[in-house]
């Protein structure tokens, strides 16, 4: 249902994103669903750093 993204988390079914505040109803729909005892997906992993090589 929700996955961790670096600064809030993702509704998964409406790829909607929900940052972490207190006044968002939809960021504290999330903080009662985690505190009914559910866990959120993992975030995905951040890609490697670019590396350039200068010319």
């Amino acid at each position: 249902m929700y996955q961790l993204t670096s600064n809030g988390v993702k509704l998964i079914e409406q790829n909607l994103f929900i940052p972490q505040d207190t006044s968002n109803r939809d960021w504290c729909a999330y903080l009662e669903w985690q505190g009914q005892g559910n866990t959120p997906a993992p975030a995905d992993a951040l890609p490697p750093p670019l590396t350039g090589t200068s010319n």
